[in-house]
């Protein structure tokens, strides 16, 4: 019998961790030049559960389904950015205001110029705002200051949308939605 479930026998468990290409599956390996702290597939499941209803139809038609239902998906959500006065995007508000929610029960204190050390519970972090990092990791991860980090922010009394990164300001992502979707000439058959 040489191996138990996949692994070989003698075999270390951080060899067999490794072999196993942790990069797609564990977030202390995962890049953080994406901005994305999402290690399952949100996106796909979103789409599964909204194409669920074109599903029975012929193959063009469910196509033409689909397309209509991004085209009108398009238009709703660029209205949404366009008319809202926050520079953030409004999914990403609510995630920052979560963070300043749990930021409360942080105490920081300036060390140097741009540097924090900040003290949540038992645990510290340093958080430095020119390099826009903690050593949680979440801030370099995501592109959105921790607790850690507003609370820092909020010490130093600075703006905390000021270090948000750019790809989740409204103008950014407005950018996105503009061209929308092109419409198709056609018969329909």
């Amino acid at each position: 019998m040489e191996t138990i479930q996949g692994t070989k026998l003698g075999s270390t468990p951080f060899t067999d961790f490794m072999v196993a290409e942790p990069r797609f599956f564990c977030q202390a390996f995962m890049s953080t030049m994406s901005k994305c702290d999402s290690v399952e597939s949100n996106i796909r499941e979103t789409l599964n559960g909204t194409i669920v209803k074109y599903r029975g139809l012929r193959i063009i038609d469910m196509l033409e389904g689909i397309r209509l239902y991004m085209m009108d998906r398009f238009v709703i959500r660029y209205n949404l950015l366009m008319n809202s006065p926050d520079m953030l995007c409004p999914r990403i508000r609510k995630r920052v205001e979560k963070e300043k929610e749990f930021s409360r029960l942080c105490i920081a204190r300036k060390t140097l110029a741009d540097k924090c050390e900040v003290k949540m519970g038992e645990n510290g972090y340093i958080v430095d705002l020119t390099d826009k990092s903690c050593t949680c990791g979440y801030w370099q991860l995501s592109g959105l200051p921790c607790c850690h980090a507003i609370s820092a922010i909020s010490h130093m009394r600075k703006e905390v949308d000021d270090y948000v990164h750019p790809c989740y300001k409204a103008h950014h992502v407005e950018g996105g939605y503009r061209a929308g979707m092109h419409c198709l000439d056609g018969r329909r058959t």
